[in-house]
């Protein structure tokens, strides 16, 4: 049987290390996460697990947590299915993940713990080997990366790879689309398309081609986060570039 990390060589890593290890924990399992579909605060509690699961991009805060809390609550309460058992300990495992990122405290664990308990409860095929596997994975690579993972960015977190090296499993990907339709239809119900502007100072010296690709890999990654999130995804509306120009005393702009 793998060996897992203890509590105590979980400590000795850098913060924002232990925040990703909990997150990357937490979001092996919120796929699990389900109520009956006529349950109306269905759309709201899924938001609320994956928003706590992805602390570390989101930097959430403690509300983040205790919705994830308050939606394990609600499906432990429906404990008549196997499928609400597992979503339950899948909420719990956000929860953790969510307190993780701002106490490091011995918590990391826990939602390491829970997303054991959720695969297990789901009566997934060899679910705790596979899992003990993934999470000794993560552990070892973020020991290696060291320093590279003190400051939280995209790229230190991009490092990691992905979530499944040998592939999503069935599961994982049914249970993200099925919360997606379910995110799908009350944002067309609720709110109809969103808007949002990002504003960017570009350094001096960068060249036209690095100013291509910096754009592309931030529309990329803003699309699949909130994509992550059950969103559509983005549509690029407009995109504006203004320079300045130095202009002679005296002398009309051009």
């Amino acid at each position: 049987m793998t060996e897992l990390p203890t509590e105590e060589e979980i400590a000795k890593l850098p913060g924002s290390s232990i925040a990703v290890f909990a997150s990357r924990c937490a979001q092996r399992v919120t796929p699990l996460y389900r109520l009956p579909e006529d349950h109306p605060e269905l759309a709201s509690h899924i938001r609320a697990v994956r928003s706590a699961a992805f602390p570390v991009l989101q930097w959430q805060t403690y509300g983040d947590s205790r919705k994830a809390s308050e939606a394990a609550s609600i499906a432990a309460a429906l404990h008549d299915s196997a499928h609400y058992v597992a979503a339950s300990y899948a909420a719990n495992a956000a929860h953790y993940a969510s307190d993780t990122a701002t106490t490091h405290d011995g918590i990391a664990t826990a939602a390491y713990n829970a997303a054991t308990a959720a695969t297990t409860a789901a009566d997934l095929e060899d679910s705790e080997a596979i899992m003990r596997r993934l999470v000794k994975r993560d552990f070892e690579k973020l020991r290696q990366l060291g320093h590279l993972m003190q400051t939280m960015t995209t790229d230190s977190i991009e490092r990691m790879g992905t979530l499944w090296p040998d592939g999503e499993p069935d599961w994982f990907i049914e249970g993200k689309e099925w919360q997606n339709n379910v995110l799908k239809k009350a944002a067309a119900a609720e709110i109809g398309d969103s808007y949002v502007e990002l504003e960017f100072s570009i350094p001096e010296g960068m060249s036209d081609d690095e100013l291509a690709e910096f754009v592309r890999q931030t529309a990329v990654r803003a699309d699949q986060l909130q994509r992550d999130m059950g969103g559509h995804g983005l549509i690029v509306d407009d995109l504006q570039i203004h320079a300045d120009v130095l202009v002679t005393e005296g002398q009309p702009g051009g």
